[in-house]
C-alpha cells in the first residue's frame, strides 16, 4: 500500500467531512497536509477499498419551523433600520451549476451536501 494507516485515516476523515472534493483536490490536500505524494488512482483505490463511493447528492431541504426564532430576530433588526440602509432585490437568479452535484459517502448510505 502506498498510503500508511495514519495517512489513510486522515484521508478518510477529510473525505467524509468534505464529501464534495474531487480526487485531484484530495491528492493536493494530502500532499500539503501530510507530505505524502500519491496519485489520483491511488486515492480512487483507497476509497474503493474502504467502501466509500462517489454518488449523486440527495437534495436536503431545510424546514422553516426550526428557524422561526431567527426569522423573528431578523424582523426585529430590520424594523430598526432606516430606508436608506435597505436594499431590495427582485427577480434574481442563481446558477445551479455552482453547487456540487456529486460527492462521497459510505456504500449504501446517501450523500448529502
Amino acid at each position: 500500500m502506498k498510503i500508511d494507516g495514519e495517512t489513510q485515516e486522515f484521508l478518510l476523515k477529510h473525505t467524509v467531512k468534505n464529501n464534495n472534493s474531487t480526487q485531484q483536490t484530495l491528492v493536493s490536500y494530502l500532499r500539503e497536509q501530510t507530505g505524502c505524494s500519491v496519485s489520483q488512482p491511488t486515492i480512487f483505490r483507497t476509497l474503493k477499498r474502504e467502501h466509500i463511493t462517489y454518488k449523486k447528492f440527495t437534495p436536503y431541504y431545510l424546514e422553516q419551523k426550526p428557524l422561526l426564532k431567527e426569522i423573528k430576530q431578523f424582523i426585529d433588526v430590520v424594523k430598526l433600520l432606516s430606508l436608506q440602509q435597505l436594499a431590495f432585490l427582485d427577480e434574481c437568479g442563481f446558477f445551479l451549476s455552482t453547487n456540487p452535484r456529486y460527492g462521497y459517502a459510505p456504500r449504501e448510505q446517501r450523500a448529502f451536501t
